[in-house]
């Protein structure tokens, strides 16, 4: 398992859908950095993407496949499992 860790946001996996460019960064480090997706934001990628692909002319149904695609590259965790710490991430 590599030894970092990040944790992805909505933003984060709306832009490899509607761009190229942090799509490859993800998957040039996928095997250096664990990565970690909140099912709160993929909730929230899925919800706005809904809004933002037909307004740039794209198939919603298609931006749904490329995000779950995304999502492979790392670990969807529930909110039982972070719930616990997010007073003291939101005090940093």
């Amino acid at each position: 398992m590599p030894s970092r860790a990040l944790v992805l946001d909505a933003n984060i996996l709306i832009r490899p859908v509607l761009g190229r460019r942090v799509r490859r960064l993800l998957e040039a480090h996928v095997d250096n950095i664990s990565f970690f997706i909140p099912e709160t934001a993929y909730g929230e990628a899925e919800e706005h993407l809904a809004a933002l692909v037909p307004g740039r002319g794209g198939d919603p149904a298609k931006a749904l496949i490329s995000l779950r695609s995304m999502a492979t590259l790392g670990t969807v965790v529930s909110q039982d499992l972070y719930g616990d710490f997010e007073s003291e991430a939101r005090r940093r």
